[in-house]
Protein backbone atom coordinates (compact mmCIF):
# COMPACT_ATOMS: atom_id res chain seq x y z
CA UNK A 1 0.00 0.00 0.00
CA UNK A 2 1.30 3.45 -0.91
CA UNK A 3 2.09 6.07 1.68
CA UNK A 4 1.42 9.77 1.29
CA UNK A 5 0.03 12.86 2.99
CA UNK A 6 -2.59 15.40 2.03
CA UNK A 7 -0.71 18.56 1.11
CA UNK A 8 -1.44 21.85 -0.53
CA UNK A 9 -1.00 21.46 -4.25
CA UNK A 10 2.45 22.62 -5.40
CA UNK A 11 2.39 25.45 -7.93
CA UNK A 12 4.45 23.41 -10.43
CA UNK A 13 1.79 20.68 -10.65
CA UNK A 14 -0.97 22.76 -12.25
CA UNK A 15 -0.13 21.67 -15.79
CA UNK A 16 -3.19 19.41 -16.11
CA UNK A 17 -5.58 22.18 -15.09
CA UNK A 18 -3.83 24.72 -17.32
CA UNK A 19 -3.99 22.35 -20.28
CA UNK A 20 -7.74 21.79 -19.83
CA UNK A 21 -8.38 25.51 -19.40
CA UNK A 22 -6.59 26.24 -22.69
CA UNK A 23 -8.89 23.75 -24.40
CA UNK A 24 -11.96 25.60 -23.09
CA UNK A 25 -12.68 23.25 -20.17
CA UNK A 26 -12.12 25.45 -17.12
CA UNK A 27 -10.67 23.65 -14.13
CA UNK A 28 -9.58 25.12 -10.83
CA UNK A 29 -5.93 25.16 -9.83
CA UNK A 30 -6.45 24.72 -6.11
CA UNK A 31 -8.96 23.59 -3.51
CA UNK A 32 -11.20 25.80 -1.46
CA UNK A 33 -10.32 26.07 2.22
CA UNK A 34 -13.25 23.80 3.14
CA UNK A 35 -12.16 21.14 0.64
CA UNK A 36 -8.57 21.22 1.87
CA UNK A 37 -9.62 20.80 5.49
CA UNK A 38 -12.17 18.06 4.68
CA UNK A 39 -9.66 16.08 2.63
CA UNK A 40 -7.08 16.36 5.40
CA UNK A 41 -9.64 15.06 7.89
CA UNK A 42 -10.43 12.11 5.61
CA UNK A 43 -6.74 11.35 5.17
CA UNK A 44 -6.19 11.33 8.94
CA UNK A 45 -9.23 9.16 9.61
CA UNK A 46 -8.27 6.57 7.01
CA UNK A 47 -4.73 6.55 8.39
CA UNK A 48 -5.95 5.86 11.92
CA UNK A 49 -8.01 2.99 10.49
CA UNK A 50 -4.88 1.48 8.95
CA UNK A 51 -5.57 2.56 5.37
CA UNK A 52 -3.28 5.49 4.75
CA UNK A 53 -3.99 6.84 1.24
CA UNK A 54 -1.54 8.06 -1.32
CA UNK A 55 -2.54 11.42 -2.76
CA UNK A 56 -2.19 12.61 -6.37
CA UNK A 57 -1.42 16.36 -6.17
CA UNK A 58 -2.25 16.96 -9.84
CA UNK A 59 -5.98 16.38 -9.31
CA UNK A 60 -7.99 19.24 -7.76
CA UNK A 61 -11.12 19.36 -9.91
CA UNK A 62 -13.48 16.86 -11.62
CA UNK A 63 -12.97 15.09 -9.25
CA UNK A 64 -11.68 17.24 -6.42
CA UNK A 65 -9.07 14.66 -5.38
CA UNK A 66 -7.66 11.26 -6.23
CA UNK A 67 -6.57 8.78 -3.57
CA UNK A 68 -4.52 5.66 -4.23
CA UNK A 69 -5.58 3.02 -1.70
CA UNK A 70 -4.15 -0.47 -1.87
CA UNK A 71 -3.19 0.05 -5.50
CA UNK A 72 -6.73 1.18 -6.46
CA UNK A 73 -7.66 4.67 -7.62
CA UNK A 74 -10.54 6.31 -5.74
CA UNK A 75 -12.11 9.53 -7.05
CA UNK A 76 -13.06 11.92 -4.23
CA UNK A 77 -15.64 14.62 -4.88
CA UNK A 78 -16.41 17.31 -2.29
CA UNK A 79 -19.64 19.21 -1.75
CA UNK A 80 -21.12 21.45 0.94
CA UNK A 81 -24.33 20.45 2.74
CA UNK A 82 -26.97 23.05 3.57
CA UNK A 83 -30.55 24.02 2.91
CA UNK A 84 -31.40 25.21 -0.60
CA UNK A 85 -33.74 27.78 0.94
CA UNK A 86 -30.95 29.09 3.15
CA UNK A 87 -28.71 29.39 0.08
CA UNK A 88 -31.40 31.44 -1.68
CA UNK A 89 -31.64 33.71 1.34
CA UNK A 90 -27.87 34.19 1.45
CA UNK A 91 -27.89 34.91 -2.30
CA UNK A 92 -30.14 37.90 -1.79
CA UNK A 93 -28.40 38.89 1.43
CA UNK A 94 -29.89 42.07 2.91
CA UNK A 95 -28.25 45.43 3.26
CA UNK A 96 -25.00 45.97 5.09
CA UNK A 97 -24.92 46.53 8.84
CA UNK A 98 -28.22 44.74 9.39
CA UNK A 99 -28.69 41.70 11.59
CA UNK A 100 -31.14 38.95 10.71
CA UNK A 101 -32.51 36.18 12.85
CA UNK A 102 -33.18 33.20 10.57
CA UNK A 103 -35.36 30.28 11.61
CA UNK A 104 -34.35 27.22 9.58
CA UNK A 105 -36.25 23.91 9.48
CA UNK A 106 -33.86 21.11 10.46
CA UNK A 107 -33.92 18.68 7.50
CA UNK A 108 -30.37 17.26 7.12
CA UNK A 109 -31.65 14.20 5.23
CA UNK A 110 -32.96 16.44 2.43
CA UNK A 111 -29.78 18.52 2.36
CA UNK A 112 -27.77 15.32 1.84
CA UNK A 113 -30.22 14.09 -0.80
CA UNK A 114 -29.84 17.33 -2.77
CA UNK A 115 -26.03 17.15 -2.57
CA UNK A 116 -25.98 13.55 -3.83
CA UNK A 117 -28.31 14.33 -6.72
CA UNK A 118 -26.06 17.23 -7.72
CA UNK A 119 -22.89 15.12 -7.84
CA UNK A 120 -24.13 11.66 -8.85
CA UNK A 121 -24.74 12.67 -12.46
CA UNK A 122 -21.05 13.51 -12.81
CA UNK A 123 -19.61 10.24 -11.50
CA UNK A 124 -18.82 8.79 -14.94
CA UNK A 125 -16.83 11.93 -15.75
CA UNK A 126 -14.89 11.75 -12.47
CA UNK A 127 -13.96 8.11 -13.04
CA UNK A 128 -13.11 8.59 -16.72
CA UNK A 129 -10.83 11.55 -15.90
CA UNK A 130 -8.82 9.53 -13.38
CA UNK A 131 -9.26 5.87 -14.31
CA UNK A 132 -10.79 5.31 -10.87
CA UNK A 133 -12.49 2.06 -9.91
CA UNK A 134 -14.86 3.77 -7.48
CA UNK A 135 -16.03 7.21 -6.33
CA UNK A 136 -16.53 8.61 -2.84
CA UNK A 137 -18.50 11.72 -1.89
CA UNK A 138 -17.02 13.92 0.83
CA UNK A 139 -19.70 16.26 2.15
CA UNK A 140 -18.91 19.13 4.50
CA UNK A 141 -20.69 21.92 6.34
CA UNK A 142 -20.79 25.38 4.80
CA UNK A 143 -18.99 28.39 6.34
CA UNK A 144 -22.25 29.87 7.64
CA UNK A 145 -24.21 26.74 8.55
CA UNK A 146 -22.88 24.25 11.08
CA UNK A 147 -24.82 20.95 11.30
CA UNK A 148 -23.18 18.95 14.10
CA UNK A 149 -22.98 21.21 17.13
CA UNK A 150 -22.46 18.73 20.00
CA UNK A 151 -25.98 19.65 21.10
CA UNK A 152 -29.03 17.66 22.11
CA UNK A 153 -30.06 17.10 18.49
CA UNK A 154 -26.77 15.61 17.26
CA UNK A 155 -27.82 11.97 17.66
CA UNK A 156 -30.92 12.32 15.48
CA UNK A 157 -29.03 14.59 13.06
CA UNK A 158 -26.41 11.90 12.47
CA UNK A 159 -29.16 9.39 11.76
CA UNK A 160 -30.89 11.77 9.36
CA UNK A 161 -27.64 12.37 7.47
CA UNK A 162 -27.55 8.63 6.74
CA UNK A 163 -31.28 8.59 5.92
CA UNK A 164 -30.54 11.13 3.20
CA UNK A 165 -28.09 8.78 1.46
CA UNK A 166 -30.95 6.31 0.89
CA UNK A 167 -33.47 8.81 -0.51
CA UNK A 168 -31.94 8.80 -3.99
CA UNK A 169 -30.24 6.16 -6.12
CA UNK A 170 -26.55 6.84 -6.58
CA UNK A 171 -23.27 5.14 -7.46
CA UNK A 172 -21.00 6.41 -4.68
CA UNK A 173 -19.32 3.57 -2.82
CA UNK A 174 -18.84 5.58 0.36
CA UNK A 175 -20.15 8.95 1.58
CA UNK A 176 -18.64 11.01 4.39
CA UNK A 177 -19.63 14.16 6.24
CA UNK A 178 -17.16 16.65 7.74
CA UNK A 179 -18.32 19.24 10.25
CA UNK A 180 -15.98 22.20 9.88
CA UNK A 181 -17.26 24.59 12.55
CA UNK A 182 -14.77 25.85 15.10
CA UNK A 183 -16.69 24.29 17.98
CA UNK A 184 -17.09 20.83 16.45
CA UNK A 185 -14.65 19.54 13.83
CA UNK A 186 -15.54 15.94 13.11
CA UNK A 187 -15.67 13.49 10.20
CA UNK A 188 -18.19 10.63 10.09
CA UNK A 189 -19.07 8.05 7.47
CA UNK A 190 -22.78 8.15 6.60
CA UNK A 191 -22.89 5.60 3.75
CA UNK A 192 -20.76 2.59 2.94
CA UNK A 193 -19.95 -0.98 3.93
CA UNK A 194 -21.24 -1.67 7.41
CA UNK A 195 -23.51 1.41 7.48
CA UNK A 196 -27.06 0.10 7.83
CA UNK A 197 -30.11 1.89 6.47
CA UNK A 198 -31.84 3.64 9.40
CA UNK A 199 -35.39 2.63 10.27
CA UNK A 200 -36.32 6.20 11.19
CA UNK A 201 -39.47 7.52 9.51
CA UNK A 202 -39.32 11.27 8.97
CA UNK A 203 -43.06 11.94 9.23
CA UNK A 204 -43.30 9.95 12.45
CA UNK A 205 -40.34 11.91 13.81
CA UNK A 206 -41.96 15.24 12.90
CA UNK A 207 -45.17 14.15 14.61
CA UNK A 208 -43.30 13.98 17.92
CA UNK A 209 -42.76 17.76 17.68
CA UNK A 210 -46.47 18.59 17.29
CA UNK A 211 -47.38 21.41 17.24
CA UNK A 212 -43.75 22.32 16.55
CA UNK A 213 -41.43 21.44 13.67
CA UNK A 214 -37.71 20.57 13.99
CA UNK A 215 -35.82 23.82 13.61
CA UNK A 216 -32.77 25.89 14.51
CA UNK A 217 -32.27 29.63 14.80
CA UNK A 218 -29.24 31.41 13.31
CA UNK A 219 -27.98 34.98 13.28
CA UNK A 220 -26.55 36.35 10.04
CA UNK A 221 -25.11 39.78 9.40
CA UNK A 222 -22.64 41.63 7.14
CA UNK A 223 -22.07 43.98 10.10
CA UNK A 224 -18.50 45.23 10.61
CA UNK A 225 -17.23 45.16 14.19
CA UNK A 226 -14.27 47.37 15.08
CA UNK A 227 -11.99 46.45 17.95
CA UNK A 228 -11.77 48.92 20.81
CA UNK A 229 -8.42 50.76 20.55
CA UNK A 230 -8.23 51.49 24.28
CA UNK A 231 -6.09 49.00 26.18
CA UNK A 232 -8.10 46.96 28.63
CA UNK A 233 -11.42 48.12 27.17
CA UNK A 234 -13.97 45.69 25.75
CA UNK A 235 -16.88 46.34 23.45
CA UNK A 236 -20.04 44.35 24.18
CA UNK A 237 -22.59 44.02 21.40
CA UNK A 238 -26.16 42.78 21.86
CA UNK A 239 -27.44 41.60 18.48
CA UNK A 240 -31.02 42.23 19.62
CA UNK A 241 -30.18 45.93 19.92
CA UNK A 242 -29.15 46.05 16.27
CA UNK A 243 -32.71 45.55 15.16
CA UNK A 244 -32.55 41.92 14.10
CA UNK A 245 -35.25 41.18 11.57
CA UNK A 246 -36.73 37.67 11.93
CA UNK A 247 -36.88 35.57 8.77
CA UNK A 248 -38.76 32.26 8.71
CA UNK A 249 -37.72 29.83 5.98
CA UNK A 250 -40.09 27.14 4.75
CA UNK A 251 -39.22 23.41 4.83
CA UNK A 252 -37.87 21.67 1.75
CA UNK A 253 -40.34 18.86 2.42
CA UNK A 254 -43.42 19.83 0.32
CA UNK A 255 -45.78 18.09 2.74
CA UNK A 256 -45.32 20.82 5.32
CA UNK A 257 -45.80 24.56 5.43
CA UNK A 258 -44.99 26.60 8.51
CA UNK A 259 -47.00 29.43 10.00
CA UNK A 260 -44.57 32.19 10.99
CA UNK A 261 -47.15 34.76 12.08
CA UNK A 262 -45.72 34.65 15.59
CA UNK A 263 -42.52 36.31 14.35
CA UNK A 264 -44.36 39.62 14.10
CA UNK A 265 -45.15 39.49 17.83
CA UNK A 266 -43.18 42.34 19.50
CA UNK A 267 -43.05 40.35 22.75
CA UNK A 268 -41.33 37.31 21.28
CA UNK A 269 -38.06 38.24 23.06
CA UNK A 270 -39.84 38.80 26.37
CA UNK A 271 -39.75 35.23 27.60
CA UNK A 272 -42.14 33.98 24.96
CA UNK A 273 -41.37 30.59 23.41
CA UNK A 274 -41.04 30.19 19.66
CA UNK A 275 -43.81 27.88 18.54
CA UNK A 276 -44.24 26.28 15.14
CA UNK A 277 -47.64 25.59 13.71
CA UNK A 278 -47.66 23.49 10.59
CA UNK A 279 -50.16 21.73 8.40
CA UNK A 280 -49.98 19.04 5.77
CA UNK A 281 -49.56 20.61 2.37
CA UNK A 282 -49.79 17.56 0.11
CA UNK A 283 -48.12 18.05 -3.28
CA UNK A 284 -50.26 17.65 -6.42
CA UNK A 285 -48.27 14.70 -7.73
Amino acid sequence: MGVGKILLRPQETVSRAESNQQQGDFMRKQWTKAERISLSMLDRLLTTQGTRPMYCPDIVDSPDALFLIGGEKVAIECRYVTSENLMKFMGRFPKKDSVYEVVLPREPHLWVKDAIEDKNRKIEKYMANTGSTEAWLLLHSSPYHSILTNGDNDTITRTLLTVGTYLVKHHFTRIWFAELSNSSSELIEIFGPGIAKPSLDWDEYVATFTPDYPHDTYWFSPTTVQENDEVGKHTNINLNNLGGKPIGLQPLDPKYKLDYSYLSDPERHAGKSLTYRFYDNKPDY
